[in-house]
């Protein structure tokens, strides 16, 4: 088990990997970690630190995959990586290759470039995991209720309290929206954020 200091020296290295939207693992995290102090920092208690500050969502819009890296063992381990990247943005994780998937008769299946989103004023653009991100001069507009902030998302109700960072995300796919863009308004009379589809 780590010490206080160790423990914290760790929370200070993935803080700051998140705050600068880095794909990681977390023996990226133990590496950085070790690079700055003589103390004993084992992999183990790393990972343990990494794994329940994400469970915890301390670490805000990240999300997880379990990745085999390039190395000669080919060991896998879970790639830390926020809504705007992907896994395989880690230098260890090799893309998809067109073998794995699918090639038929000559013809590639590779994936096309995204279309290009156009927003209006009021549109926020939704992550591919399907949650938006209100921005914050919204937020501001508002006040929490008991804490948590009221959202009616085409008519139902949804209570949520903004993130470690400050933020708050919706998931949108439990309220049957799959849309790439929805409409974010502001209601100050009733106190609430309106969510709906375009």
């Amino acid at each position: 088990m780590c010490n206080t200091a160790e423990a914290t020296l760790i929370i200070e290295v993935l803080d700051e990997k998140v705050q600068n939207q880095e794909v990681f693992t977390a023996f990226d995290v133990t590496s950085a970690a070790r690079s700055k102090t003589d103390d004993n920092i084992r992999h183990n208690d790393v990972r343990n630190i990494v794994n329940n500050e994400f469970i915890t969502q301390q670490m805000g819009d990240y999300d997880r995959e379990l990745c085999t890296l390039d190395l000669g063992s080919s060991p896998q381990a879970f790639v830390y990586f926020p809504d705007s990247k992907s896994a395989q943005d880690h230098p260890l994780v090799s893309a998809p290759t067109p073998a794995n998937m699918g090639v038929s008769q000559g013809t590639s299946t590779l994936p096309t470039s995204s279309p290009t989103i156009t927003l209006d004023d009021d549109e926020v653009k939704t992550t591919k995991e399907g949650r938006v991100q209100i921005p914050r001069k919204l937020v501001e507009q508002v006040s929490p209720n008991g804490g948590s902030y009221d959202i009616l998302i085409s008519g139902t109700l949804k209570c949520a309290s903004k993130d470690a960072r400050g933020d708050l995300r919706i998931g949108l796919k439990q309220f049957g929206i799959h849309d790439n863009k929805v409409r974010v308004t502001v209601d100050t009379v009733n106190n609430t954020i309106n969510i709906e589809t375009v």
